[in-house]
């Protein structure tokens, strides 16, 4: 329910106090973005690779993007840097060959125009001083008295032939697996290894491999286990710590520098993987995965390339792109946390358009989580305390932290970059999203005739709705608003409806005895009782409906529009409020478009807002508003917080598009000067201010769409 006000739901214009706070912690910032020319230049190393810098003109940035091409060929892009960066070294280049580089900066209110564009050739490869390669091999279980093996992996070199590569093996526990028992097989780059456990023992041990072109070795190491009186299950099934959801966790290391990962593997065989490290351009890579019956994975990375592995009920092993850089861990065997706490978590930064962040949380408390606006991951590895709190430091000026709740596998945070903050709201993956609309209010000037408000409204879902619909003008009065609409008449329709069939309903003076209390609770204010508000309460089906707001008596002046989610089970399923439009007249000065709304449950929600104008008029509407801006607040602690503002919107995001489409609203036109919004919301009160940004009065269109 809302606090009473003078507005209902809608608050007060904000105080200078609120906007200047507004301005600080919102996500719409000025883009100060340039880069200055590159250069490109071959550079030495193991592989053919080309070096890219550039200078850093911005002071606000979020990061770079470096785009490539070859000659005769179109731009695309390869790596995305964090802020500050200004090198990239491309390894994945043909000796030989000519490359164009560019490369524009960007940050959550766009991208900088792209560099002049710099070229390079690949040289070729440089004598080998590398250490030959070793391919990841993953860990097994066998039965007592049962040989592992074949176990298959491949060596190379740079430079040297791989059948002269030599390989050799030990095990952490020479009991369990003599020396004598580590046969080798296989020749060239293709070989094998065959394991023969002590007559009868049991156990596990870590067996390491070696190989070496005489000047320079590598490892990798594996978990060898003997004691299962089976064979070993299938990815089908499970074992160890297991979620009763069917989560599967694994965390190790990523190469030998103090990288991490954390692996979340559901039961129908998807998987998401974070893992930090320092080589990897960002710090942080977030994938998505799909393991084949065996457990085997790969899948793409832009600006590391493809991270290929294995994963069986005990270990994990793969390897990160070109760079080989290699991971290896164990599935969790610890159980500190409660379900609600562990697995994989997904959420939102709220007030972003695309910002999202990702977590994956094991049973003992181990976490990794990473934080992307507009695709560049950034994030770190810690543990979740007994308050179910962590928090990492991506760098020294940025900071994560997160709270897993116990009661509902709710996770909410903060990500702070210097002095900005952006919170962060989500949830377990596997729970749905409750979140929704319960209460809109549009406050306008209204008449007669033409000059009437026209809202429209949906209920998507399944089933019927109650609703409370109420067109307040008299009462306003009471609350210090002058030139209210002295009796508000409003009248109900079926979208589709033929032309002059009777309103599905319609109410002229409201009456107690028709509104049950239910109804009147979730009201923000009481209707004053005798007034000439107007006000209905019923059950609608799923579907459209337009509401009309005119004067009874042919007059005019400010009236607010109220459409309650009348159920008092608003977290419950079935039908809900999508979408709400309102058509109304601005006039010149302070004469705006006031919109209220209220979002219950405990998790974001995506909203689409727009203020359109000049295409109207392509739907037949005299007098369309020339250029609507939208402003949107967050209504907290008594002040109205300014987080979100768009005015023309004519660059025609596609993103905004693409949604705006798939919603069935209908396109705006190239060079519009109407104004849109796109954002995550958390849960609670919201206010959008629509305004002449030319001084002009008009007729504007405000809209308002759930964009799951």
């Amino acid at each position: 329910m809302i606090a009473p006000g003078p507005y209902g739901m809608i608050a007060p214009p904000p105080s200078s106090r609120g906007l200047v706070l507004g301005l600080v912690r919102g996500l719409v910032r000025q883009m100060i973005l340039a880069v200055a020319g590159i250069i490109v230049f071959a550079s030495a190393g193991r592989a053919a690779q080309l070096t890219v810098t550039w200078a850093d003109n911005s002071n606000n940035e979020q990061g770079f993007v470096v785009q490539r091409r070859t000659l005769g060929a179109s731009y695309a892009d390869i790596a995305i840097t964090r802020a500050n960066v200004t090198s990239y070294t491309d390894i994945t280049v043909t000796p030989g060959e000519t490359y164009l580089y560019r490369v524009r900066a960007y940050n959550a209110s766009g991208a900088s125009y792209h560099s002049r564009a710099a070229s390079g050739v690949a040289g070729a490869v440089a004598e080998s001083v590398a250490s030959p390669t070793l391919s990841a091999v993953a860990g097994r279980v066998v039965a007592v008295n049962e040989s592992a093996g074949p176990i298959y992996f491949e060596v190379a070199d740079p430079a040297e032939p791989a059948g002269t590569l030599l390989v050799s093996a030990s095990a952490s526990d020479p009991q369990l697996f003599p020396a004598a028992n580590l046969i080798f097989g296989g020749a060239g780059g293709a070989r094998s290894l065959i394991a023969i456990p002590a007559r009868d023992r049991a156990g596990s041990a870590v067996i390491t491999l070696v190989v070496s072109n005489g000047t320079r070795s590598t490892s990798s190491s594996f978990v060898l286990t003997v004691g299962a009186t089976t064979p070993p299950v299938q990815m089908s099934q499970v074992s160890g710590v297991v979620s009763p959801l069917g989560y599967r966790l694994y965390f190790g290391t990523v190469g030998n520098a103090g990288g991490q990962f954390g692996l979340c593997v559901q039961q129908d065989r998807s998987a998401v993987l974070i893992a930090v490290a320092p080589s990897f351009p960002s710090g942080t890579v977030m994938t998505r995965l799909t393991l084949s019956v065996e457990g085997e994975f790969a899948a793409e990375i832009p600006g590391i390339g493809t991270v290929r592995g294995k994963v069986d009920n005990v270990t994990v092993a793969g390897v990160f792109g070109a760079s080989g850089l290699r991971m290896s861990g164990t599935q969790e065997s610890v159980r500190l946390l409660p379900d609600s706490q562990t697995g994989y978590f997904q959420g939102v930064i709220a007030g972003s358009t695309v910002g999202e962040f990702h977590a994956v949380v094991g049973s003992s408390g181990r976490a990794l989580v990473a934080v992307a606006e507009r695709g560049v991951y950034s994030g770190g590895a810690g543990v979740l305390d007994a308050q179910g709190q962590f928090s990492c430091f991506p760098d020294t000026d940025e900071r994560v932290t997160l709270t897993v709740r116990n009661d509902g596998a709710v996770v909410t945070g903060q990500w702070m970059l210097g002095s900005r903050r952006f919170d962060l709201r989500g949830r377990r993956n596997d729970l749905p999203n409750d979140t929704r609309l319960v209460n809109i209010s549009v406050r306008a000037r209204t008449g007669f005739g033409a000059d009437s408000m026209i809202s429209g409204f949906t209920l998507g879902g399944e089933g019927s709705k109650a609703i409370l619909l109420r067109a307040v003008g008299p009462t306003l009065g009471s609350f210090g608003v002058a030139n209210a609409l002295p009796d508000p008449l409003v009248t109900l329709q079926r979208r589709g409806a033929d032309v002059g069939a009777a309103p599905y309903a319609l109410n002229d003076n409201w009456s107690w005895m028709d509104i049950p209390g239910s109804a009147v609770a979730s009201a923000a204010f009481p209707l004053q009782l005798g007034s000439r508000d107007a006000a209905l309460f019923l059950p609608l089906p799923v579907g459209g409906y337009t509401a009309s707001v005119t004067d009874a008596g042919e007059g005019n002046g400010i009236a607010l529009v109220e459409l309650y989610d009348a159920d008092n089970k608003p977290d419950q399923g079935g039908a809900r409020i999508t979408n709400l439009s309102l058509r109304g007249k601005i006039d010149v000065g302070d004469d705006v478009i006031v919109a209220g709304f209220a979002l219950s449950g405990d998790a974001p929600q995506r909203l689409l807002m727009r203020a359109i104008g000049m295409e109207l008029a392509d739907f037949g509407v005299p007098g369309a508003l020339s250029d609507p801006a939208i402003t949107l607040y967050r209504n907290e602690d008594g002040q109205s917080l300014e987080i979100a503002k768009n005015n023309d919107f004519g660059f025609q995001d596609t993103l905004v598009t693409a949604v705006s489409s798939r919603l069935g609203a209908f396109p705006l036109n190239p060079g519009t000067r109407s104004s849109v919004l796109l954002l995550w919301l958390a849960p609670g009160v919201y206010t959008a201010h629509v305004r002449s940004s030319d001084g002009k009065a008009g007729v504007v269109l405000l809209e308002m769409y759930e964009a799951p």
